[in-house]
């Protein structure tokens, strides 16, 4: 293929474009920044100003104020990035007193005429994580919560903003004196404390993102064939449209998938390249772990991959749920730290493990091929009930054309023979018969083509056999479920001879000093023979799995719209296929870069001006960066299981072009006493304002305290409470508030009441959400600016509930606040909701009415159950039967998807009394009179209470 790519954006180049994003790699300041007092003047510098050195401007620092050693330091650099930190903290660790920036901001520097010149990027300082666990461990703050404190969601994110929330939250370790603008000229090695100065700081091999940086360098050098297997070849390379391959693994679902599920599922086991978007709610982690048990059962694996470690631990739970204490799935490194683990580890595990005996490896790979051929046979009829679909959409497609044809040639009520050549042969003497045979001949011969056409597919759907039997709807444990926990010593456990030979291997790679990074293709393939399923986070990887082509089968990647490119690039590397799983309208990730660095990043790597901002670190998320390549599969989840039809009305308009479908059944829904289901406002004229943490609106969080107490008090009602507000400040004064109001047992009446950012709220899901927008006249700007800005997080908070979502604020504010989605959420949860009636227009419910009537038989159109309508009902109150007339523009969105999953649907009416019956509207044009009499029957067997035939 050559290094050039014209499929690449802008025509970049394999080599140019990754060297970008190393590049962006070297530069981002999220490393854990430790220094020590005799490194000084070689690897950090202080330095002393005055103002706001960190917003818009330049360091100027004469090279003869430095020491010898620093010029000779920045000689060696073969980049030119740094970091600037502030304050400096002093620690006791084992390696002596050890100095850390708190705040780490991205800089350039430059030597230019005997001046060094330091110039800080645009982009938000980010906490240093080793600051960060020095602090936690010498006080009571939980990590997360630090963080929250620091650099809450809606508030400033300037250097001196941040200084001063860090002053009130660690005034115990002398955080009291911090000033930015007016920096202490030296530091004391005396004690332990935070120091009012700052530092320049040169990149080492501590950086988090070195290993990225070193990883995406390294693919530079790849030939095309042996970066050709990989998915990142597909996605970088315009390879994603290839046609999926032959040996794809049947899908094993661990539980009931809707169609577009299971779609989803079945294109990323053989596409090289699939995108699932998974609004909230609507299943996507049961889609991953079907595709990481799939995966396992088929003897393949899988590298699960996430921004955050939150991700990664519910699918781990979910597994370890369905195969308890199997070991089926490693995880590289959590959250705290506590298990840490890499192929080197997981090659000395295996090679102590007990083996498995031959016999019994043999017993349960006939299992796991009986469970595979099974999985196989239910592919098989997977796909032939979604062909059967499609040609039922498209025979009742050109049913409907054909009636439009006569309707406008106005013999629409003239009797039709039933034969198709005694059709053709009274359309031909019509024709022969009118004076104005010439546009007439156009008009019969799209009619003769049309029912060719209808013939055609009907040969074609006769030829799948007799519609399959109605199931009872039932969701069922899949076998393959309960399969995994047998199957897994197989998985797991090694034979003899492959435990000594990786034990011999170990051996002499402990001898050589080689680390996981630098193990070869042979013995990372041979882990991953036991040890087939790892999950991490993306900046965990280059330490511990070695960067070997095409290593894993598939890379399951969760919350890609909190991904960023280039950490994600090595792992699309290290798989064949990838499965690229998020929501570009949920949260997004925060980038590290500034605008003014990125532009010269892609100048100093050749990048094309034209296409830049579709290959940008710091404006796309990997999902986006996935959206916009050529080939890619794509899939959208539509169904809805989490929230009130109000509710996903509401979300599927706003965010998502009214795609999305309410599958929560009604009845099941725990509201309190006084509401329904849905979306609610309660009025109150709160007063935002600044306080020393943030911004507050008290008279808001009094009046959510009173709700929650009132709702504490409501013996009707059962269910859990959570509070969301995108503002920390808000959410600290309703958890202090409440803690002073609420006894233990009113908060156990509301499910351990839960109150927290809409950020904490992410993955969450509790039956009432009170929702605490703060915004009222007079609001900061800062706030309006961040509520403008982040539509996705009023996506976020309201989704998170399952009955109602009640917004506690300012009404008659948010209508007119000139932030259009709270304006639009306040109407309509200010204003009495219904679903949408279907429309009695459609030709073929009138024609199915009119001849239902004719037989006497009374048909109810539009019959409302719960929130549902009914095309027709008949008898109500005793056969209760439901008729439903399918076709395409009923039962397919615009985006090509069924909008309802009828089986669901069907499911929920029957466990109300229903008989449904559904006639397609082929059905209706080749014999309305035959599916009168089915219907005849059905209500005569409905009102005897004989035993149901088939219609």
């Amino acid at each position: 293929m050559g290094d050039a790519s014209a499929d690449l954006p802008a025509e970049a180049s394999w080599n140019s474009l990754l060297g970008y994003y190393a590049a962006t790699q070297r530069m981002d300041p999220r490393g854990a920044i430790t220094e020590f007092a005799d490194r000084h003047a070689q690897s950090w510098l202080l330095f002393e100003t005055q103002g706001r050195w960190w917003a818009d401007a330049t360091l100027d620092i004469p090279v003869a104020a430095l020491s010898e050693t620093f010029p000779e330091a920045l000689s060696r650099r073969n980049v030119r990035t740094a970091a600037l930190g502030w304050p400096l903290s002093a620690f006791e660790t084992r390696e002596g007193m050890t100095f850390l920036p708190a705040l780490i901001l991205a800089a350039e520097w430059s030597l230019v005429g005997g001046r060094l010149q330091v110039r800080p990027g645009s982009a938000a300082p980010v906490l240093n994580p080793r600051w960060l666990k020095e602090v936690v461990s010498r006080s009571r703050w939980r990590e997360s919560e630090l963080v929250e404190a620091l650099v809450p969601a809606g508030e400033e994110q300037d250097l001196a903003a941040i200084g001063e929330r860090l002053r009130h939250a660690l005034s115990s370790l002398g955080a009291g004196t911090l000033n930015p603008g007016c920096l202490s000229p030296e530091i004391s090695a005396g004690s332990e404390g935070l120091r009012n100065a700052a530092a320049l700081f040169l990149p080492d091999d501590r950086s988090f993102t070195r290993g990225a940086a070193e990883d995406l360098e390294t693919l530079r050098d790849w030939t095309p064939e042996r970066r050709a297997p990989t998915a990142l070849s597909a996605l970088l390379e315009g390879e994603g449209a290839a046609a999926p391959t032959a040996d794809a693994p049947p899908l094993m679902a661990t539980g009931p998938l809707t169609d577009q599920q299971a779609g989803a599922a079945d294109s990323a086991l053989s596409a090289p390249i699939t995108l699932i978007q998974g609004p909230p709610g609507t299943g996507k982690s049961e889609v991953i772990l079907s595709l990481v048990v799939t995966t396992l059962v088929s003897g393949g694996s899988v590298l699960f991959a996430a921004r955050n470690h939150q991700a990664l631990g519910e699918v781990e739970k979910r597994l370890e749920a369905l195969a308890p204490d199997a070991g089926l799935m490693v995880r590289a490194r959590d959250g705290e730290g506590v298990r840490d683990t890499d192929f080197l580890d997981a090659m000395s595990e295996i090679a102590g493990a007990e083996t498995l005996d031959p016999s019994q490896r043999r017993g349960l790979e006939r299992k796991r091929q009986e469970a595979i051929a099974a999985a196989a046979t239910e592919a098989a009829a997977r796909e032939a009930a979604r062909r059967r679909l499609q040609l039922h959409l498209d025979l009742s497609e050109v049913a409907e054309q054909l009636a439009r044809l006569r309707e406008v040639r106005g013999d629409a009520a003239a009797p039709r023979p039933r034969s198709l050549a005694a059709r053709i042969l009274a359309w031909l003497k019509r024709f022969l018969s009118r004076s104005d045979a010439a546009p007439a001949a156009a008009e019969t011969m799209s009619e003769a083509q049309a029912l060719e056409h209808f013939a055609r597919l009907q040969r074609e759907l006769d030829a799948l056999g007799p519609e399959p039997a109605e199931t009872d709807n039932t969701p069922h444990r899949p076998p393959f479920a309960d399969l995994l926990p047998t199957l897994a010593p197989a998985i797991t456990l090694p034979d003899e001879p492959e435990r000594l030979s990786l034990h011999a291997r170990r051996r002499d790679m402990e001898f050589e000093g080689l680390k996981a990074r630098r193990m070869s293709a042979d013995d990372a393939r041979a882990v991953l023979r036991r040890r087939p399923a790892w999950a991490t986070s993306t900046l965990s990887v280059p330490k511990r799995i070695p960067l070997v082509p095409a290593l894993f089968d598939l890379v399951i990647f969760d919350e890609a719209s909190q991904c960023d490119i280039a950490s994600a690039l090595p792992l699309l590397a290290r798989a064949r296929r990838a499965a690229i799983v998020g929501d570009p309208q949920q949260l997004s990730f925060v980038p590290s870069l500034g605008l003014g660095a990125e532009r010269a990043l892609m100048d100093a790597n050749q990048i094309p001006r034209q296409g830049r901002a579709s290959l940008a670190q710091s404006r796309n998320s990997l999902f986006d960066f996935a959206q916009g390549r050529p080939g890619v599969h794509r899939a959208f989840l539509p169904d809805q299981f989490r929230s009130a039809p109000e509710i996903v009305a509401w979300l599927g308009d706003e965010f998502y072009g009214g795609r999305l479908t309410g599958r929560r059944d009604e009845d099941g829904l725990r509201a309190p006493t006084g509401y329904r289901p849905g979306l609610a406002w309660e009025h109150v004229a709160g007063q935002a304002r600044r306080t020393g943490d943030g911004t507050e609106n008290r008279p808001e969080a009094e009046r959510v305290v009173e709700i929650l107490a009132r709702l504490a008090q409501d013996a009707g009602f059962e269910g859990e409470v959570g509070v969301v507000s995108p503002v920390r400040s808000q959410v600290g004064l309703i958890q202090k508030l409440a803690t002073e109001r609420l006894d233990a047992a009113a908060r156990a009446r509301l499910g351990e009441l839960r109150v927290a950012t809409v950020d904490r709220w992410q993955g969450g899901e509790a039956d009432v959400i009170l929702f605490s927008p703060v915004l009222s006249p007079g609001a900061p700007t800062s706030l309006r600016t961040f509520l403008q800005r982040e539509s996705r997080r009023l996506n976020v908070a309201v989704s998170r509930a399952k009955a109602l979502c009640l917004v506690v604020g300012d009404l008659e504010h948010a209508k007119s606040c000139g932030i259009k989605h709270l304006e639009r959420l306040a109407e309509r949860a200010s204003t009495p909701w219904s679903p949408p009636r279907p429309p009695f227009d459609s030709l073929w419910e009138r024609r199915f009415h009119a001849a239902l009537s004719a037989r006497g038989l009374q048909p109810i159109p539009q019959y409302p159950v719960g929130r549902r309508f009914l095309d027709f009902a008949l008898d109500p109150d005793g056969a209760k039967l439901d008729l439903e007339v399918d076709g395409r523009r009923w039962h397919v969105g615009p985006d090509g998807s069924r909008k309802v999953e009828d089986r669901l649907r069907d499911a929920e009416l029957t466990a109300r009394g229903w008989r449904v019956m559904r006639f397609w509207v082929h059905d209706l044009e080749r014999d309305i009179d035959g599916c009168v009499r089915a219907v005849q029957r059905a209500l005569e067997d409905g009102r005897s209470g004989g035993e149901k035939r088939d219609g």
